[in-house]
């Protein structure tokens, strides 16, 4: 395991896909976004695996350069680790399934983890063995569960919808909130601007930055949301 400290790492990652990590890798680059650094998002499972050679490695943007996309491999040792964090200022978001866990024995010391979780009570128990598999291969790391796709951000409607975690007394329905051991739960809401810029293959960033901008009224739900994220910054 490496002993580096990567606080400047920031690891979004879950044991299920369809959960939300793309996305939230983009709201973390946008709140994250700092003029002197550079910002990279990391992506093992997004491309083939990558050659031996480090100079093999390939920058692929999305959009502008706001976001760089770094197809990060399977097959990663703590030299290449080395390799791609060794500027320290910059600002690395490793979005990673199942199939990269092995990654994180090599990501070092005080790495953030955000572990999406939808409304599917499923994904409790894969939340909680998400964080058995960090805790166990980590030395003391940082970890956030992420609702979301949030209905609202009223905390009693957030107990109702993710009843699988909050549980409901009256209906039997026991809570789980107890076996999650994390160092703060945050809120994302539901919003239809992730499909646009799918479609459009940008993302929220870019978009930001960008001077030709949709329309006022997709500009006001973009503006809206980004006003509603705005707590995730307590975990910087």
């Amino acid at each position: 395991m490496s002993q580096k400290e990567n606080t400047n790492t920031f690891v979004v990652c879950s044991l299920k896909g369809g959960v939300g990590t793309t996305t939230l890798s983009e709201i973390l680059a946008t709140l994250l976004h700092k003029e002197d650094r550079t910002l990279t998002i990391y992506h093992p499972d997004s491309f083939n695996v990558i050659d031996d050679e480090q100079q093999n490695f390939e920058l692929v943007h999305i959009g502008t350069k706001s976001i760089q996309l770094q197809n990060f491999g399977k097959k990663i040792s703590s030299e290449y680790i080395d390799f791609l964090f060794k500027k320290t200022r910059n600002i690395n978001i490793v979005d990673i399934n199942k199939d990269a866990f092995e990654l994180l024995e090599e990501l070092g010391m005080g790495v953030n983890y955000y572990i999406p979780l939808t409304d599917n009570a499923i994904e409790v128990d894969l939340a909680i063995k998400t964080i058995e598999i960090i805790e166990e291969f980590s030395i003391d790391p940082k970890i956030y569960l992420i609702l979301n796709k949030c209905n609202s951000l009223n905390k009693n409607e957030i107990k109702k919808q993710f009843i699988g975690l909050f549980g409901d007394k009256k209906i039997g329905i026991k809570s789980r909130i107890d076996e999650i051991t994390v160092d703060n739960i945050f809120y994302i809401p539901t919003s239809k601007i992730f499909s646009e810029f799918s479609l459009t293959k940008s993302n929220l960033l870019d978009y930001l930055n960008s001077n030709n901008q949709k329309n006022e009224a997709f500009n006001q739900e973009v503006e809206h949301f980004v006003q509603k994220i705005q707590d995730l910054k307590k975990s910087f």
